[in-house]
């Protein structure tokens, strides 16, 4: 997590050297804790109404 922190604030000291080059602001470098790489998709009713005619 150090690496984020060191990371944000040298992302701050370039966009305070040269505020023109940045139209927004900087990436959001917090830690994730937790990430679903296939989240679960919700069931269609048509599709349960398919299986049921077959």
């Amino acid at each position: 997590m150090a690496l984020l922190a060191d990371r944000t604030v040298v992302y701050e000291m370039v966009r305070q050297a040269n505020p023109q080059r940045w139209s927004k602001q900087t990436c959001h470098w917090s830690y994730v804790d937790h990430v679903n790489l296939t989240p679960e998709t919700p069931k269609l009713k048509e599709a349960d109404a398919y299986k049921e005619a077959a």
